[in-house]
């Protein structure tokens, strides 16, 4: 696995199949449910010609691979939790729902991932595969998109926020919000304001409220960091409106839900102008923004490379540093890797590549009874799916 990036539409769209093959290669794909759906959307992106709709989506979500990839749970479900007592830790990978503990027959601990509801829609997706209540959600996201009013986002600010005075750039709106907040007696009041713009349900905002008074927090940011680095970003997003400094397209509302989930990647690509403007001020710390433009660039100088190589040059670069980036200090990707993973170290790659028969047969062996508990477990689940809720 390599650094965890998130795409967004444009710099997905922007990357061949050929650039993809290495952008998997190299990275783990932090994909953000905003994604799916945005990628479901196009499904009546032209209803004249549902058969290219259809075929856009497949095109789509084949370059979202199911091995190299993982969605994200939902900033909402994640914020919920945090402010219920979770432990959200952002530190640059992607948070997924809980796994199921499984235990082979000679000890080893492993753990099996279910596959979430968008990973299912994204797998029949790549098939042609589309449900006619994905046809229904598909026009109905269109349709909602379009209608998005952003001026009732600027009256919706918190009381609070009217006297401060406006800021003529990004960069000088973040930090007018980071000293905004910096009031702690005002938290409270933030923390309801969030919850009320997540639509949180009167007995969530109870336990929520009740965590709160209970440690006798004063500081949002300490008690639940992740809903503050939200809270900052939904600030920021209204203030902007205010100030001019973020156009009123019904569609920037939709670019805002990719910010909330930077503190769950190392690198953000957009090849949107005010996607990038906004996710450049909100990166966490120890994460990259690059222009989908550039990431493009740069995997297709890395395939290039590739190509120049004869068969066995390709094999031994394989078998030192296994999905290490070719060196180039101009690569995007390279230094990447270098500022993010483990050091280059010769021998460390792919060993699987040169093993005979023998040792890949011992090598199945010892991987077999995690395989066959992972099984079981995928098939205990399956069951319990088809069985339905207890009652």
């Amino acid at each position: 696995m390599g650094p965890a990036i998130i795409l967004d539409k444009s710099a997905l769209q922007g990357l061949s199949q050929r650039e993809v093959g290495l952008l998997v290669k190299h990275y783990y794909v932090n994909v953000t449910p905003i994604l799916v759906i945005e990628i479901l959307g196009d499904l009546h992106k032209d209803p004249a010609e549902r058969g290219l709709s259809v075929a856009q989506v497949r095109q789509l979500a084949r370059k979202l691979s199911p091995v190299d990839s993982k969605v994200n749970a939902s900033y909402r479900s994640v914020v919920s939790a945090e402010l219920l007592g979770c432990d959200v830790r952002m530190r640059g990978v992607p948070v997924i729902l809980p796994g199921i503990p499984v235990t082979d027959r000679t000890g080893q601990k492993g753990m099996y991932l279910k596959e979430t509801p968008e990973e299912a829609a994204l797998s029949r997706w790549r098939n042609d595969d589309f449900s006619e209540a994905e046809h229904v959600l598909a026009e109905a996201w269109r349709q909602a998109t379009k209608a998005i009013d952003l001026e009732n986002f600027v009256r919706d600010l918190p009381d609070s926020c009217e006297r401060l005075p406006s800021v003529d750039t990004i960069p000088k709106l973040r930090a007018q919000v980071r000293s905004f907040l910096a009031n702690e007696p005002e938290h409270l009041s933030y923390l309801q304001w969030l919850m009320t713009q997540l639509s949180f349900d009167e007995a969530l905002r109870r336990a929520m409220l009740r965590r709160w008074m209970s440690g006798n927090w004063s500081s949002l940011r300490a008690f639940a960091p992740y809903a503050y680095h939200c809270l900052e970003v939904m600030l920021s997003f209204r203030l902007g409106l205010k100030y001019g400094l973020i156009g009123k397209r019904p569609t920037n509302r939709v670019d805002l839900e990719y910010l909330f989930y930077l503190p769950f990647c190392r690198v953000f690509s957009s090849s949107d102008k005010c996607q990038s403007a906004l996710a450049r001020a909100f990166l966490v710390p120890d994460s990259t923004f690059v222009d989908g433009s550039v990431l493009k660039a740069d995997l297709q100088s890395i395939a290039d490379h590739w190509e120049r190589l004869t068969d066995a040059e390709r094999e031994d670069f394989a078998y030192n540093y296994g999905s290490y980036p070719p060196p180039n200090e101009d690569s995007f990707t390279y230094r990447t890797w270098k500022e993010h993973m483990k050091p280059w170290r010769p021998g460390s790659g792919n060993k699987v590549l040169r093993m005979n028969e023998e040792e890949k047969a011992e090598l199945m062996e010892r991987m077999r009874p995690i395989l066959e508990a992972l099984e079981e477990a995928s098939h205990s689940d399956s069951a319990a799916d088809d069985e339905g809720p207890s009652r």
